[in-house]
């Protein structure tokens, strides 16, 4: 639709008879280039001639024909100045006759100005043409006054073309712009981002220049040259496009033509924290052979640099290590238990986590037990591999390395109840010293704590002891246990558990069966001796300890039916007091009770009595047994068994000689 329209107002205008005067013309583009041909000082000055090639395209899909070129030159003051020679035809570009243009085509005319007095006096020339054609049914209805073909000035039609007087002949001016590509999207310049440098060449001069040449060196901040990389082939700036369609390596005056470089960032430029990109610039006059050169600017003034300073890229670096430690507890003794014996693996993850490379990487450990005394492991973390093939003490970039420690668990750290362990690792950036730190987590975050912590291990010891109390009687010649009898105990306590004992005493508890009479044993408990030699008191693991005491029957417990003994045993185990505890065995374990019975002996319970009954009669006076005199009975109760007897109480029975009952006087009085 838009088209339709720009044809019908081409339409109207043209078979209307309008002329298209104002403005760029939609039909004929005429462009006005100058070349200083002769010059001997690269300046412009008098006797420099001016060959200015003025160019008239047909942009429109019209054959022009009544093609004119008009001019007017001035001096840069307004003054009134003369080419040496007027605009003269020279060709057509598919052949049409002069004055003739087809759909497309472009006619070529040159014109010249010798700089003199006047021109040198008025600050320069300034050259307007205007060409006038005419469509096909029309007569001069198409004009267009030419630009100069340069754009950078501000304007992008219809300008004069203009040389200067003291301007420099044979100049040029690069910028170069960097274009950051964000590959990876982190919003900072790293690894595997792409840098790509757009180079303008300006020809500021006044004449044309041809053998452009381009000198890109690229280093990072250690001074380490880079490569220009594919897709370009060979590697290095290549040629974009002209704003005025010239080929690779040639520039009109006021012509800029774009080229384009690529760096794909590397690790070394990484870890250099930047890179630096200068680019040298030359080319020569084609007429008068003169070089000139020009060192690239960066396109940014806002540095305070106006001109010539290379193009610099920060990389911003971080250098960031996390430490994982984990444990897997070997269990050699096979009991479930981490305990004494078995041997803690550790399993230390270092990674990369930055963007930089590190080395002189090392590892620190911090190992305590569980009252914060520092241990030792069995040796120190060895390295096993990594992930992306570096040597130990090297990371790359998201590597990661593997570290193993281990240690063999004591019954001293066991008795602690765990062992803490932390890691500092500690690394280079480059350019710096130990500036990389990160302290060992446990990998378990579901603690609470999701960083740092140390990598704790629960320990447990066995920590018993084991007291037997077994006895001997020694008979009083009776053949029964009773009173008169001596019992020797034999006490012995043993280390069962898996550390060392001190402290050991024993309690003793001596009563009748009925456990309310309390008995005190004759001697003892007295030490004897330890089976490994241990001080009295101590004991190592599986060591025994001997004791004995003596007891001699008496009567008061033999009607209770037996005596029970126990002995209960304390102990303590290193940086304790108290903690171990047992209460002795029988060492009979047919009785169906295992632990911790009472020592028992049992007596045989023999009750009798023996009651001897005499009388004495007392006789009244007359010598002769009768009435009234008085019989005194004596009674001897005798305890013939072997328990105390109580309750005794006496019955009488009392009969005459015929059989009938009588009562005493008095008594039984004990």
């Amino acid at each position: 639709m838009i088209l339709r329209k720009f044809y019908l107002a081409l339409y109207t205008l043209f078979f209307l008879g309008i002329p298209l005067a104002q403005g760029q013309s939609p039909i004929l583009e005429v462009t006005t280039f100058s070349d200083i041909v002769t010059d001997s000082d690269n300046t412009v000055n008098a006797t420099d001639v001016v060959v200015f090639t003025i160019k008239a395209k047909n942009i429109s899909n019209f054959a022009l024909s009544s093609l004119t070129i008009s001019h007017t030159l001035k001096g840069i003051n307004g003054s009134t100045l003369t080419l040496n020679s007027s605009p003269t035809f020279f060709s057509n570009s598919n052949a049409s006759a002069a004055g003739s243009l087809a759909a497309g085509e472009i006619g070529t005319y040159i014109a010249t100005y010798t700089f003199n007095v006047s021109g040198v006096s008025a600050g320069g020339v300034s050259l307007t043409v205007t060409g006038t054609a005419s469509t096909p049914g029309n007569s001069n209805n198409v004009i267009d006054p030419s630009d100069d073909g340069d754009d950078s000035d501000g304007n992008t039609a219809n300008d004069p073309t203009q040389v200067v007087a003291g301007s420099t002949v044979t100049a040029l001016e690069g910028t170069k712009v960097e274009n950051y590509v964000d590959n990876d999207g982190n919003g900072t310049i790293g690894l595997g981002d792409q840098l790509e440098y757009i180079i303008t060449v300006y020809n500021k001069g006044e004449e044309q220049l041809d053998a452009v040449t381009l000198f890109d060196v690229l280093k990072d901040q250690n001074n380490n040259v880079l490569a220009l990389i594919a897709p370009f082939t060979p590697p290095g700036p290549i040629f974009v496009s002209s704003d005025q369609n010239s080929s690779n390596g040639n520039l009109l005056v006021g012509e800029t033509v774009t080229y384009k470089a690529v760096y794909v960032v590397q690790q070394g430029a990484v870890d250099s924290g930047g890179l630096n990109n200068c680019l040298d610039i030359q080319a020569d006059g084609v007429n008068t052979n003169r070089r000139a050169t020009d060192r690239a600017d960066d396109g940014d003034d806002t540095d305070n640099n106006l001109v010539d300073d290379c193009t610099e890229s920060t990389i911003t670096t971080t250098a960031t290590l996390e430490v994982t430690k984990t444990a897997a507890v070997q269990d050699v003794n096979g009991n479930s238990q981490n305990d004494p014996g078995d041997i803690i693996n550790y399993n230390i993850r270092v990674e990369n986590k930055g963007n930089v490379s590190l080395s002189g990487l090392v590892l620190s450990e911090n190992f305590d037990d569980g009252n914060g005394a520092t241990i030792q492991l069995n040796h120190n973390p060895l390295f096993q591999s990594s992930s992306l093939g570096s040597s130990a003490g090297t990371l790359k970039v998201a590597e990661v390395a593997i570290y193993t420690a281990s240690y063999t668990i004591t019954a001293p750290v066991a008795n602690t109840g765990s062992v803490s362990n932390s890691l500092t690792a500690t690394a280079n950036s480059p350019g710096n010293s130990g500036d990389v730190v990160d302290v060992s987590d446990d990998g378990i975050d579901n603690d609470g704590n999701t960083e740092n912590d140390s990598t704790t291990t629960s320990l447990t010891i066995d920590k018993r002891i084991e007291a037997t109390k077994t006895y001997r009687v020694t008979d009083n010649g009776d053949g029964e246990n009773g009173e008169g009898d001596v019992v020797t105990f034999t006490i012995t306590v043993q280390n069962t558990g898996q550390i060392a004992l001190s402290g050991i005493t024993l309690v003793d508890l001596l009563t009748d069966c009925t456990g309310t009479l309390t008995l005190t044993m004759a001697s003892g408990p007295t030490w004897n001796s330890n089976s490994a030699g241990s001080a009295q008191g101590s004991l190592t693991p599986g060591e025994i300890g001997n004791y004995t005491a003596t007891y001699t029957i008496g009567s008061a417990e033999i009607g209770s039916g037996c005596i029970l003994n126990t002995v209960s045993v304390t102990a303590s185990s290193p940086g304790n007091s108290g903690d171990v505890t047992d209460v002795s065995d029988d060492g009979n374990d047919a009785d169906g009770n295992l632990v911790d019975d009472e020592t028992r002996i049992d007596f045989t319970v023999d009750p009798a009595v023996e009651v001897v009954k005499t009388g004495v009669l007392v006789d009244n006076g007359n010598n002769l047994p009768g009435v009234g005199d008085t019989a005194v009975f004596t009674i001897v109760v005798t305890n013939k068994g072997n328990t105390a007897l109580t309750s005794i109480t006496l019955t009488e029975n009392f009969q005459r000689g015929n059989g009938t009952s009588i009562s005493l006087d008095a008594g039984p009085t004990f």
